[in-house]
């Protein structure tokens, strides 16, 4: 019976060192998955405002290149406009002269 007693209270011995151990060991590993989260958190936030600002430029390009079409397409719809007016201007040019050339040669 005693020998049973000793083994009894070695075996509660070793079973409160692992205990302690695997406690102590788990609350490093809390510990470090707590640090792991605040500096994923903090990685988190810094992606975000930097897709944040990303967004931001590419909005702001997005709406140049906008202007910078529209102004293109303004402007070749005055040069149209503008060739149209010369073409037709020379074409009254040229019916004139043939008209004159034609009045000259009669």
């Amino acid at each position: 019976a005693e020998e049973n007693a000793a083994r009894s209270y070695d075996l509660r011995c070793r079973l409160q060192a692992h205990a302690q151990i695997l406690d102590s060991r788990s609350s490093e590993l809390l510990l470090g998955l707590v640090r792991s989260e605040s500096v994923m958190a903090t990685d988190l936030e810094a992606l975000t405002l930097e897709a944040r600002e990303a967004a931001a430029v590419a909005a702001d390009v997005e709406q140049r290149l906008r202007i910078a079409r529209d102004s293109t397409e303004s402007a070749a719809k005055e040069l149209a406009r503008r060739t149209a007016r010369t073409q037709g201007g020379l074409r009254r040019q040229l019916a004139s002269a043939e008209a004159a050339a034609a009045s000259r040669a009669a």
